[in-house]
């Protein structure tokens, strides 16, 4: 977290205008970092953020959108997270298979790609 504040800061204290490929270059080595598991691995990073948002002046985004997060990842927790349901298609055929067979339209397992697209 503080070496991405402090990339951050140096990045608000340039003189000039940052373009998006700029600002994405000087955070680098993001992809390398371990995926969050825990809820309180979550919620450190979303207070830290909070408070600096409180401290620079936006309290009207703290007390928004990032309160909201925070409030929902105190309650759910990480069951709210997406899956991508690319990298874990067994239960998605699964679950649409339960589907078809329950409308009487056959069974999505034995259905080629064709129909599958199609339907």
């Amino acid at each position: 977290v503080k070496d991405c504040e402090a990339k951050l800061q140096s990045l608000a204290k340039s003189p000039e205008t940052l373009s998006a490929e700029a600002a994405f270059g000087a955070l680098e080595g993001w992809e390398d970092v371990e995926p969050i598991m825990k809820t309180d691995d979550l919620m450190a990073p979303l207070k830290v953020i909070y408070e600096s948002l409180v401290t620079t002046g936006f309290e009207l985004v703290a007390d928004g959108r990032v309160s909201d997060i925070i409030r929902r990842v105190a309650i759910f927790g990480l069951t709210l997270v997406p899956l991508d349901i690319r990298e874990e298609s067994t239960k998605h055929t699964l679950a649409l298979d339960a589907i078809t067979r329950h409308l009487g339209i056959g069974s999505y397992k034995e259905w080629d790609e064709a129909s599958r697209l199609s339907w």
